[in-house]
């Protein structure tokens, strides 16, 4: 599967780990219009004291859905976030909330703003001594800011079937128009509806007008399949798309 430079798509809720030691509660972090505060938990699963940083920094996404930093945007979400605390140490089996506001100025630009919160990890050694630089693991974690009347539709085009190693996998090209981002799953059925294939978490962001999908498949399949995409509906987004494929 194609590679991302920046992990940003993983499970929610504790089952998600930044590592094997660090758990965090979500897997990205929403303002609509209506919000101005939320946290995140981090919880530390091992049994030595863990320390954290975290800071804020800007990627944009490739048509490849590879993340690569910039060091400007004109959405930029940066400016509008506030945070605390930026780093501390979390016993084990403890956790630790991540207090985040916004604050947007007068006449701010409707759009969608955004962001990349990137959380640096390292274990306490058992023996004495500093932690290495080998202990240390880091996550980004995006940030979406919305500001003002939003709109977004998506289509997939271009389906064809390919092979990622030994794994048979749908590849196709999704679309984006509008001035905010989509975010949900693919789900692929057989013609009896059976589901064969899925990717969660799957993002386009602005500034793309498309982006490259390749979605696993969990077995051999022939015959036509269907490939559909839903927005998930808690991050702002009712948006669904469908296209077809026949395999041989």
């Amino acid at each position: 599967m194609y590679r991302l430079l920046v992990a940003i798509v993983l499970l929610s809720t504790f089952s998600f780990s930044a590592n094997a030691n660090l758990s965090l509660s979500k897997f990205r972090l929403y303002f609509d219009n209506n919000t101005r505060n939320d946290a995140l938990q981090l919880r530390n699963k091992s049994d030595r004291a863990v320390s954290y940083t975290i800071e804020l920094s800007l990627v944009e996404m490739t048509e490849e859905g590879t993340l690569r930093a910039v060091s400007d945007d004109p959405f930029s979400a940066v400016g509008l976030l506030r945070y605390s605390p930026r780093r501390g140490v979390i016993q084990p089996g403890q956790r630790q909330a991540l207090r985040f506001s916004v604050r947007k100025p007068a006449g701010l630009q409707e759009g969608e703003y955004r962001a990349v919160l990137k959380i640096v990890s390292a274990v306490a050694p058992k023996g004495s001594g500093d932690i290495s630089l080998q202990s240390k693991l880091s996550y980004n974690l995006p940030i979406i800011v919305r500001h003002g009347r939003l709109t977004a539709s998506t289509s997939l085009q271009d389906a064809r079937l390919v092979n990622v190693g030994a794994t048979p996998s749908i590849e196709l090209w999704q679309t984006l128009e509008g001035n905010r981002s989509v975010f949900g799953n693919f789900i692929v059925e057989d013609e009896q509806g059976n589901e064969v294939g899925v990717l969660n978490n799957s993002a386009v962001y602005q500034p793309l007008n498309r982006k490259k999908v390749i979605i696993p498949l969990n077995q051999n399949v022939s015959g036509e399949v269907r490939v559909k995409f839903s927005e998930i509906a808690q991050y702002g987004g009712t948006e669904n798309a469908i296209t077809t494929l026949k395999l041989n």
